[in-house]
Protein backbone atom coordinates (compact mmCIF):
# COMPACT_ATOMS: atom_id res chain seq x y z
CA UNK A 1 0.00 0.00 0.00
CA UNK A 2 3.36 2.25 0.70
CA UNK A 3 4.83 2.13 -2.83
CA UNK A 4 1.06 2.85 -3.92
CA UNK A 5 0.93 5.68 -2.01
CA UNK A 6 4.22 6.74 -3.28
CA UNK A 7 3.32 6.13 -6.89
CA UNK A 8 -0.09 8.35 -6.69
CA UNK A 9 1.54 11.73 -7.90
CA UNK A 10 3.11 10.23 -10.40
CA UNK A 11 0.12 8.97 -11.59
CA UNK A 12 -2.03 12.34 -10.95
CA UNK A 13 -0.95 15.06 -13.19
CA UNK A 14 -3.09 17.40 -11.05
CA UNK A 15 -1.51 16.28 -7.90
CA UNK A 16 0.79 19.59 -7.23
CA UNK A 17 3.13 16.31 -5.86
CA UNK A 18 4.76 16.31 -9.48
CA UNK A 19 4.62 17.75 -12.38
CA UNK A 20 1.68 17.58 -14.55
CA UNK A 21 2.39 15.27 -17.32
CA UNK A 22 0.39 16.18 -20.89
CA UNK A 23 -2.88 14.10 -20.99
CA UNK A 24 -2.07 12.01 -24.18
CA UNK A 25 1.67 10.66 -21.88
CA UNK A 26 -0.62 10.33 -19.26
CA UNK A 27 -2.70 7.98 -20.80
CA UNK A 28 0.03 6.02 -22.05
CA UNK A 29 1.85 5.79 -18.71
CA UNK A 30 3.48 2.54 -18.58
CA UNK A 31 1.82 2.01 -14.92
CA UNK A 32 -1.87 2.43 -16.29
CA UNK A 33 -1.20 -0.22 -18.45
CA UNK A 34 -1.68 -3.00 -16.13
CA UNK A 35 -5.51 -1.43 -16.18
CA UNK A 36 -5.64 -2.81 -19.75
CA UNK A 37 -5.21 -6.20 -18.70
CA UNK A 38 -8.73 -6.83 -17.82
CA UNK A 39 -9.87 -6.89 -22.41
CA UNK A 40 -7.90 -7.79 -24.87
CA UNK A 41 -6.60 -4.45 -27.36
CA UNK A 42 -7.44 -6.50 -30.24
CA UNK A 43 -10.85 -6.95 -29.06
CA UNK A 44 -13.76 -6.67 -31.38
CA UNK A 45 -16.65 -5.24 -29.06
CA UNK A 46 -15.40 -3.22 -26.46
CA UNK A 47 -17.45 -3.27 -22.85
CA UNK A 48 -18.75 -1.27 -20.14
CA UNK A 49 -17.86 -2.03 -16.56
CA UNK A 50 -20.62 -2.74 -14.42
CA UNK A 51 -23.03 0.20 -13.72
CA UNK A 52 -20.62 2.05 -15.25
CA UNK A 53 -22.05 5.94 -15.68
CA UNK A 54 -19.65 6.90 -18.71
CA UNK A 55 -19.75 4.31 -20.62
CA UNK A 56 -22.48 3.26 -23.05
CA UNK A 57 -22.78 0.86 -26.15
CA UNK A 58 -25.72 0.75 -29.01
CA UNK A 59 -26.09 -2.27 -31.16
CA UNK A 60 -27.80 -1.78 -34.22
CA UNK A 61 -28.57 -4.23 -37.08
CA UNK A 62 -28.52 -3.18 -40.96
CA UNK A 63 -30.85 -3.65 -43.59
CA UNK A 64 -28.20 -4.67 -45.83
CA UNK A 65 -24.90 -6.28 -44.62
CA UNK A 66 -23.05 -5.23 -47.79
CA UNK A 67 -23.72 -1.72 -47.33
CA UNK A 68 -23.65 -1.84 -43.71
CA UNK A 69 -20.00 -0.37 -42.96
CA UNK A 70 -20.33 1.97 -45.68
CA UNK A 71 -23.64 3.82 -43.84
CA UNK A 72 -22.19 3.59 -40.67
CA UNK A 73 -19.08 5.40 -41.48
CA UNK A 74 -21.33 7.93 -43.33
CA UNK A 75 -23.19 8.88 -40.22
CA UNK A 76 -20.35 8.71 -37.77
CA UNK A 77 -18.25 11.40 -40.34
CA UNK A 78 -21.53 13.55 -40.11
CA UNK A 79 -21.58 14.00 -36.80
CA UNK A 80 -21.71 17.86 -36.37
CA UNK A 81 -18.44 19.50 -35.55
CA UNK A 82 -20.09 21.92 -33.71
CA UNK A 83 -21.69 20.04 -31.39
CA UNK A 84 -25.71 19.35 -31.10
CA UNK A 85 -28.91 19.64 -28.53
CA UNK A 86 -29.69 17.00 -26.10
CA UNK A 87 -32.10 17.89 -23.61
CA UNK A 88 -31.07 21.75 -23.94
CA UNK A 89 -27.58 20.71 -23.03
CA UNK A 90 -24.74 21.56 -25.93
CA UNK A 91 -23.06 17.92 -26.82
CA UNK A 92 -19.47 17.83 -28.24
CA UNK A 93 -19.43 21.41 -28.24
CA UNK A 94 -15.79 21.02 -28.67
CA UNK A 95 -15.11 18.91 -31.81
CA UNK A 96 -14.57 14.95 -32.97
CA UNK A 97 -12.22 13.90 -35.05
CA UNK A 98 -11.95 10.51 -36.73
CA UNK A 99 -8.62 8.78 -35.67
CA UNK A 100 -8.53 5.64 -37.86
CA UNK A 101 -11.19 3.89 -39.84
CA UNK A 102 -10.47 0.68 -41.95
CA UNK A 103 -11.41 -2.78 -42.37
CA UNK A 104 -15.20 -1.86 -40.59
CA UNK A 105 -13.73 -0.09 -38.07
CA UNK A 106 -13.68 3.68 -37.06
CA UNK A 107 -12.13 5.40 -33.70
CA UNK A 108 -13.20 8.73 -32.95
CA UNK A 109 -12.14 11.20 -30.44
CA UNK A 110 -14.64 14.03 -29.23
CA UNK A 111 -14.50 17.40 -27.37
CA UNK A 112 -16.28 18.93 -24.97
CA UNK A 113 -16.59 22.68 -25.88
CA UNK A 114 -14.42 23.12 -22.18
CA UNK A 115 -16.89 26.00 -21.08
CA UNK A 116 -18.82 24.68 -18.53
CA UNK A 117 -18.17 24.97 -14.48
CA UNK A 118 -16.61 21.54 -14.51
CA UNK A 119 -14.56 21.99 -17.21
CA UNK A 120 -13.43 25.15 -15.63
CA UNK A 121 -13.04 23.58 -11.71
CA UNK A 122 -11.59 20.34 -12.87
CA UNK A 123 -10.39 20.27 -16.24
CA UNK A 124 -8.79 23.54 -16.06
CA UNK A 125 -10.85 24.70 -18.61
CA UNK A 126 -9.69 22.43 -21.36
CA UNK A 127 -12.45 19.62 -22.55
CA UNK A 128 -13.11 16.76 -21.30
CA UNK A 129 -12.25 13.97 -24.06
CA UNK A 130 -14.17 11.06 -24.99
CA UNK A 131 -13.58 7.78 -27.21
CA UNK A 132 -16.07 6.78 -29.62
CA UNK A 133 -15.34 2.67 -31.28
CA UNK A 134 -17.59 1.51 -33.84
CA UNK A 135 -17.51 -1.94 -35.77
CA UNK A 136 -19.71 -3.78 -37.80
CA UNK A 137 -19.40 -7.56 -38.39
CA UNK A 138 -21.99 -9.49 -40.31
CA UNK A 139 -24.49 -6.45 -40.24
CA UNK A 140 -24.65 -5.79 -37.14
CA UNK A 141 -22.49 -2.55 -35.70
CA UNK A 142 -21.73 -1.74 -32.09
CA UNK A 143 -21.20 1.61 -30.89
CA UNK A 144 -18.63 1.75 -28.28
CA UNK A 145 -18.50 5.36 -26.52
CA UNK A 146 -16.67 6.13 -23.49
CA UNK A 147 -15.51 9.26 -21.14
CA UNK A 148 -11.16 9.00 -20.74
CA UNK A 149 -11.37 10.30 -17.34
CA UNK A 150 -14.01 10.37 -14.33
CA UNK A 151 -16.88 8.17 -13.43
CA UNK A 152 -19.59 10.25 -15.04
CA UNK A 153 -19.88 11.75 -17.98
CA UNK A 154 -23.92 13.29 -17.27
CA UNK A 155 -25.29 11.78 -20.22
CA UNK A 156 -23.37 12.90 -22.80
CA UNK A 157 -21.81 9.33 -24.26
CA UNK A 158 -25.68 8.56 -23.84
CA UNK A 159 -26.81 11.30 -26.30
CA UNK A 160 -24.24 10.62 -28.52
CA UNK A 161 -24.83 6.75 -29.50
CA UNK A 162 -28.12 8.13 -29.01
CA UNK A 163 -27.51 10.37 -32.20
CA UNK A 164 -25.93 7.74 -33.90
CA UNK A 165 -28.67 5.73 -33.55
CA UNK A 166 -31.28 7.55 -34.87
CA UNK A 167 -29.56 8.64 -38.15
CA UNK A 168 -28.61 4.72 -38.57
CA UNK A 169 -32.80 4.17 -37.88
CA UNK A 170 -33.24 6.69 -40.42
CA UNK A 171 -31.08 4.73 -42.90
CA UNK A 172 -33.70 1.63 -41.61
CA UNK A 173 -31.22 0.24 -39.10
CA UNK A 174 -32.67 -1.01 -35.90
CA UNK A 175 -31.87 -1.10 -32.66
CA UNK A 176 -30.52 -4.18 -30.75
Amino acid sequence: MRSLLLLLPLLLPSSGLAPALPRRAFLAAPALSLLSLAQPSDAAVKFCPPKAANCVIGVFSAPDAGKAAAQLDAVLRAYPQEGHKESGSLVDGGGNEVLSSEGGRTVMEFRSAGTGNFAKWMNGGKPFVDDLEAGVEGGVATVYSRSRVGDSDFGVNAARVKWIGDRLEKEGWARK
